[in-house]
């Protein structure tokens, strides 16, 4: 039998972390450009 909180907890722990990495591509696009402006 499983234990649905627990296995909700790990799954939206997997969603978080997705959402961060692609948060942060997002957020990298900009910043990258002008950090290669200015180097």
């Amino acid at each position: 039998k499983y234990d649905h909180a627990e296995m909700y907890q790990e799954i939206s722990d997997q969603n978080l972390e997705l959402m961060r990495e692609r948060l942060m591509e997002t957020v990298k696009w900009p910043s990258d450009d002008t950090n290669t402006g200015k180097i």
